[in-house]
């Protein structure tokens, strides 16, 4: 091991984890895109405006589904990262820019589905 550079068990443990978690999230969001997220209490975006009907919910989901896939990328990329065992400073900096990204995508994300929801006519 080089000096600095992170422990092999970080890296085949913490990078499977976040590129499990943004494979999750991309799942979701590619769900979300082709319209097969029913509307459920599991997983998808429980906004007032999403949850009012079937069409505000498609609505708001198809809305947010590019934002969900773009914020997959915030956990894949440091998970990535990572198991190139990086020096400790390098993977704690793409954890935590690729984790705010994705923080703020998903913040993105529900702002457009409760937006395009709250459109919906049947909404």
């Amino acid at each position: 091991m080089l000096a600095g550079q992170v422990p092999l068990g970080v890296a085949f443990g913490l990078g499977p984890v976040l590129m499990l978690a943004g494979g999750l999230l991309a799942y979701v969001g590619i769900r979300c895109f082709r319209g097969e997220l029913v509307r459920n209490t599991q997983m998808g975006i429980r906004t007032p405006a999403t949850l009012a009907s079937d069409d505000a919910w498609l609505a708001g989901h198809r809305a947010a589904a590019p934002w969900l896939v773009a914020a997959a990328a915030g956990a894949v990329v440091p998970g990535c990262i990572t198991l190139f065992r990086p020096s400790s400073s390098t993977m704690a900096l793409s954890v935590m820019v690729g984790l705010g990204a994705m923080v703020g995508l998903v913040a993105v994300a529900t702002a457009a589905a409760h937006a395009a929801a709250g459109a919906c006519k049947d909404g």
